[in-house]
């Protein structure tokens, strides 16, 4: 896959599909997708050399006479997620499973309270004091 800048596209169409099968509104998925322009300016700014991030997509959908939050709209209006990953085989339980982990806070229960686990370099271990 090419012309894909830090994982972005990819990350963010993943993103949309989950939002929208989640049955979040368009209008808030393209929201949460513009919450990364200032953050990925930024890394623009700071990159260099072999880590050199290219320019952004609003540029190149400038020129096409269209933005970013069209395109996720446009998007979503002609394709019905839901259906077609009916068709490919998602079941209404799952569906609802994906919604529950996507939208609802975590509940008590065994990892409540608990920070999540986060990741370490290889020989270090995990946890607040390394240990």
């Amino acid at each position: 896959m090419g012309g894909c800048t830090v994982g972005r596209d990819r990350a963010g169409l993943v993103t949309l599909l989950l939002l929208a099968l989640a049955g979040v509104a368009p209008d808030v998925i393209a929201d949460d997708y513009e919450l990364s322009n200032p953050r990925l300016e930024s890394l623009r700014a700071r990159s260099s050399g072999a880590h050199r991030v290219g320019p952004g997509p609003a540029g190149s959908l400038a020129r096409r006479g269209t933005t970013a939050r069209e395109v996720i709209l446009a998007t979503l209006e002609a394709v019905d997620v839901r259906a077609v990953l009916r068709a490919g085989g998602l079941s209404d339980r799952r569906r609802r499973a994906v919604r529950h982990r996507l939208l609802e806070p975590p509940g008590p229960g065994p990892a409540a309270g608990r920070p999540r686990p986060t990741a370490t370099r290889p020989g270090r271990r995990s946890g607040p004091s390394g240990r």
